[in-house]
This record gives structure tokens, C-alpha cells and sequence, in this order.
């Protein structure tokens, strides 16, 4: 009864000391499935993923880890074995993580997706994460519609929450993360063609104005018309396909330079009007023929140019 009493004792000895001091070094590693449902609209992209920890202190990922950037995730089985020499934590995760979209060189945009997962007990000095990037891995049939990976990578950092949850004891709380970071790329060729058709009917219209005799106003006024509202109906798709942004966009330079050119061609036509009118057809000709080479290389050089900023970008 004695030596029952002394492994009892010793038991909870090492329990408490194991709460007290955490779990130490926990090596970590990943082995994402999918990636899925990128949404710009709501701000977010699904994940599945495999995770392990190695610990020698028992560490259980699947009781106290989190996905501190996901809006919500979902721990679809958790297991512990032992490993040589570790006890060895397994957990797989299906989660819907919050991501704020660079959309400037839509749609040859780069985007990193990061999944940032931490103990929400123990902190660093009770518990500090170690890649274990020997091992982790993205599954040979991982795609993202769509897109192409570029690079994976696991990282640790130390993240400081502001604030002591209440314990007047300490200052900062200091948390060990880990992050899986997804570098991936679009495959935009498809998609510019499509997204941006409207604007170069718009600008295509507008060449035909200049191929029109000079003194047909009625005609060449109802092309430019056309040309209004091709760009304006592409302006409305474009804006429903992608969220309000504070920045400059590949689509908006690309817009602008349509209407900068709708607008020329517009004032070309009263202008080429009235000098058929006052008898200087010749000028009317001669300006109208400038306007054309003017209007096909200001539009081009600035599409190629801004296209493929965002292309190499």
C-alpha cells in the first residue's frame, strides 16, 4: 500500500510539473491535401491538412492548438502513438481561413496564403514550436483550380498579444506560432481575355469611327455610342467579379485608358465636324488620320505596358 502510495505521489509530481513548466520543444510538421474555395468576396479560402507534433512530454495537439486565423476549422480525427523516441501527436484539419486579397495585378495576381496555428494554453516558455521541414511536404496531387504553387514553407515566430488576460503577474503574453505559407500564382491569361473583351470592343469601335468619311457625324455618333456601352458594361462586370479596392488596379488603368480614348474620339468627331463644315475638309482628313495612329499607339504601348507589370509582377 506504501509503494502504491509513493507511485501515486511521484505520478502527480510529474503532472505538475508537466502543467507548470508545458511541454518544451514540439516538432511540427504538415502535409497539406487541398486547397479550395478561394473566395474574394468574403475574404477567406478553405484548407485540408495533415499535422503532427513530436514531444517527449506527451504533447497533444489536437486538445489545445488552434487556427488563430481561421474563421472556423473543424479537427476531423486526433491521435496519439509513440514514434522512437517521441510521443507523437496526429491530427488532420479542415479549416476556413481568413485571408485579405491583393488584387492590384488581377488577374496575374500573386497571393500568400498563410494558416497560423497556436497553443491557446501553454505560452513560449512552456511551449515552443520546431519545423520539422525534412518531413513536411505538399501530397503529389495537391492542386488549386486555377492556380499554380509556387512555393510551400512551414515557419515559427513569436507572436506578443498586448495584454495579460488578466494576470497582473506579467506584462505581455508571448505565444509560440507556426505557419504554413502557400506562395501560389494565377493562371490569368483566360480570364483577362474574357474580363477585359468589352474594353477592347470599346476600343476597336473607335478605330471604325476613324475609318468613316469624315462628315458622317450621325453614323460615327452612333459607333462611339456603341463604344460607351461596351465600356461601361464591362466596367459593371468587372466590378461584380472582385471586392471594392483602395488601390490602383490592373482593371482600373486599363479602364481608364478605354475612356480616355472614348473621350478623344468623341471630341475628334465635333472636331473633324466642324472643319468639313467650314470647307477645310483636307484638315479634317489629315487630323482625322493623326487622331487614328494616335488613338491605336497611346492604347496599345498603355495596355502592353501595364499588362505586363502585372504579368511579371
Amino acid at each position: 500500500m506504501r509503494y502504491i502510495s509513493i507511485l501515486l505521489l511521484s505520478f502527480s509530481l510529474i503532472t505538475l510539473n508537466c502543467f507548470a513548466k508545458g511541454y518544451g520543444d514540439v516538432i511540427c510538421g504538415s502535409y497539406p491535401i487541398s486547397i479550395y474555395d478561394l473566395d474574394f468576396t468574403h475574404n477567406n479560402f478553405k484548407v485540408i491538412f495533415y499535422y503532427w507534433g513530436l514531444s517527449k512530454t506527451g504533447y497533444n495537439a489536437g486538445k489545445n492548438m488552434e487556427i488563430s486565423n481561421a474563421t472556423e476549422y473543424k479537427l476531423e480525427f486526433n491521435e496519439m502513438d509513440k514514434v522512437p523516441g517521441f510521443d507523437r501527436s496526429n491530427v488532420r484539419y479542415n479549416a476556413s481561413v481568413i485571408k485579405n486579397w491583393d488584387l492590384t495585378y488581377f488577374p496575374f495576381d500573386r497571393q500568400i496564403l498563410e494558416v497560423i496555428m497556436e497553443d491557446i494554453v501553454h505560452e513560449e516558455n512552456g511551449l515552443k514550436y520546431i519545423v520539422d521541414a525534412k518531413n513536411s511536404t505538399i501530397d503529389p496531387l495537391f492542386s488549386i483550380e486555377g492556380w499554380s504553387l509556387d512555393k510551400f514553407e512551414m515557419k515559427t515566430d513569436t507572436h506578443i498579444y498586448t495584454t495579460n488576460f488578466g494576470d497582473e503577474s506579467i506584462k505581455n503574453s508571448k505565444f509560440s506560432r507556426l505557419k504554413l505559407i502557400f506562395h501560389v500564382k494565377r493562371f490569368g491569361g483566360r480570364l483577362y481575355a474574357s474580363l477585359f473583351m468589352g474594353f477592347f470592343i470599346a476600343f476597336l469601335l473607335c478605330l471604325i469611327v476613324y475609318i468613316c468619311p469624315v462628315d458622317s457625324v450621325n453614323f460615327r455618333s452612333s459607333i462611339i455610342l456603341g463604344a460607351i456601352f461596351s465600356a461601361i458594361g464591362n466596367k459593371y462586370v468587372i466590378q461584380q467579379s472582385i471586392p471594392p479596392n483602395t488601390f490602383v488596379l490592373l482593371f482600373d488603368a486599363i479602364q481608364i485608358i478605354t475612356f480616355i480614348i472614348i473621350f478623344y474620339t468623341l471630341l475628334v468627331i465635333i472636331a473633324t465636324q466642324r472643319l468639313a463644315i467650314s470647307g477645310k475638309k483636307e484638315k479634317a482628313i489629315f487630323f482625322n488620320q493623326f487622331s487614328l495612329l494616335f488613338t491605336i499607339v497611346f492604347y496599345v504601348i498603355g495596355v502592353i505596358v501595364f499588362t505586363r507589370i502585372a504579368f511579371v509582377s
